[in-house]
């Protein structure tokens, strides 16, 4: 699984993305968003993490991608990896 920003990388391929517009629709700063689309900060919130994949318009498969990058981001690969195998398990 990727971090963050790598998927996001992924996933805004071909589209044409402006990162003040994105801002705005997200509220957020986009000094904010710049960072966390670079992989300097965090994405603060699932919510945001929802917006951003509205904004880009993506489909569900890629939303879930992306969603599941941020929990990855957030808890850390091998906490995610063992929660995910524990999850599929039941």
């Amino acid at each position: 699984m990727k971090e963050f920003a790598e998927v996001y990388e992924e996933v805004s391929q071909g589209k044409s993305v402006r990162v003040y517009e994105m801002a705005d629709f997200c509220q957020i700063a986009p000094q904010s968003l710049y960072q966390i689309l670079n992989g300097k900060r965090k994405p603060t919130s699932r919510d945001l993490v929802l917006r951003i994949a509205e904004y880009l318009q993506l489909r569900p498969k890629e939303r879930e991608k992306l969603v599941n990058s941020y929990f990855m981001t957030i808890i850390g690969k091998d906490v995610y990896i063992r929660r995910k195998s524990v999850t599929n398990f039941f």
